[in-house]
């Protein structure tokens, strides 16, 4: 689960959201390219010279086809190249795409006659309404191409100077801004709905992470640490695989919390937090049960490495020193002048191993009194669960 609240990742997820949108419309684009140059060759077969439209028709075929091979290799290798190259093939395959419909057909109807004309300008015009459906996440790339399919076609009638042509290319100009300002608006409301999209997106992911993270040291806390133990748990016995639990409780905590403060207690928490996270895969999952007891599972982990990592971490956390505190105290001379003194605190925690069982309650109650017949023992040790000896009552020890 990852939070992501800058600006610039925000900008970068709400552009390949984007590029995943025009890619998911290339396959039906490009297959109703091909069928509707087909349809275009038939309508003009008896107005316009066989060898252009031949030659018109197997360069949009073509071109339609690259198109259709890119989105193919984009759906299979998408994560082989970034956003920005993605974005570039794009764009470098529809220039072609783009210039065999425009400048293609007004090339086939040029010499045609007024109906063979209305054919191709109708086409056309329906080309750009689809242009405005699947190129509308990339402003420039909707507007390069309804200029492309609308301009030369409007130039075209224009040139003809006749009174059917000039009103064909005032309603194509008409037309065209038409889209474009329908272009713009569309891109700006497509761009507030990924906007939103990716706020709630992240508000979401933020609630989970805090219904699933203890605030103070950032592990997993006690719900988050069932979920995901009780779904460990099954994969291995599913396959047979080893799996362990380890419980251990921080030594004479109370007495921190009670002599020092709970500042320096909550100090305490994080600092052996920090110490074993770093000792553990990224396998494991680690969390604060609550108070000073955490708790650690080992997927895939036989009973002998699990106490072996145990003593690592007892070692780990012996050796790790708390920050200084500040201590004020009075002079015996002047009771107004205060003196400042600065300790460091070691801090130790018994261990409780298990590994003889697939029920994760089970596995935690018996690491948990594997830990408390440390703490009985001598504290600062790791204890393997044994049945005889966790049968021993254990004391309130702190």
């Amino acid at each position: 689960m990852q939070l992501d609240l800058n600006d610039n990742n925000k900008q970068d997820w709400i552009h390949a959201q984007k590029i995943k949108r025009i890619y998911a419309g290339i396959y039906t684009s490009a297959t109703l390219a091909i069928i509707s140059a087909v349809l275009l060759v038939v309508l003009l077969s008896q107005r316009v010279a066989a060898s252009k439209l031949w030659v018109w028709l197997v360069m949009a075929v073509l071109c339609a086809v690259l198109r259709l091979i890119l989105a193919y290799y984009y759906h299979k290798r998408q994560d082989t190249k970034s956003i920005h190259t993605w974005e570039a093939l794009y764009k470098y395959t529809l220039i072609p795409y783009a210039i065999a419909w425009s400048l293609g057909i007004v090339w086939l109807i040029y010499d045609a006659d007024f109906m063979g004309q209305v054919f191709g300008y109708s086409f056309l015009v329906g080309g750009s309404g689809a242009a405005l459906t699947w190129y509308m996440p990339l402003r420039k790339v909707v507007f390069s191409v309804l200029t492309a399919f609308l301009l030369p076609v409007t130039i075209m009638f224009l040139l003809k100077a006749e009174l059917e042509s000039v009103f064909l290319a005032c309603a194509g100009s008409a037309l065209l801004i038409s889209l474009l300002r329908v272009a713009n608006v569309q891109y700006k409301d497509l761009n507030y709905m990924l906007d939103m999209a990716y706020e709630n997106n992240q508000a979401k992911l933020q609630a989970q992470h805090l219904a699933s993270t203890d605030s103070l040291t950032g592990l997993n806390n006690r719900r988050a640490f069932f979920e995901q133990s009780e779904s460990l748990a099954s994969y291995c016995e599913r396959y047979q695989l080893p799996i362990s639990f380890i419980m251990f409780d921080i030594d004479h905590f109370k007495s921190v919390n009670d002599t020092y403060g709970h500042s320096i207690g909550d100090k305490m928490l994080v600092e052996v937090a920090g110490v074993v996270q770093n000792l553990l895969r990224k396998s494991d999952v680690f969390c604060r049960m609550g108070g000073e007891e955490f708790a650690i599972i080992l997927p895939n982990t036989p009973l002998d490495q699990a106490v072996n990592l145990a003593e690592r971490l007892r070692v780990a956390i012996e050796a790790a020193q708390i920050e200084t505190m500040q201590i004020e105290t009075m002079q015996k001379d002047d009771p107004q002048v205060k003196t400042s003194q600065y300790r460091t605190l070691h801090v130790t925690a018994s261990f409780g191993v298990a590994n003889d069982h697939y029920n994760v309650d089970a596995m935690l109650q018996h690491a948990d009194e594997a830990m408390y017949v440390a703490k009985h023992l001598g504290r600062n040790r790791v204890q393997l669960y044994q049945p005889a000896a966790s049968e021993q009552p254990p004391s309130a020890l702190g």
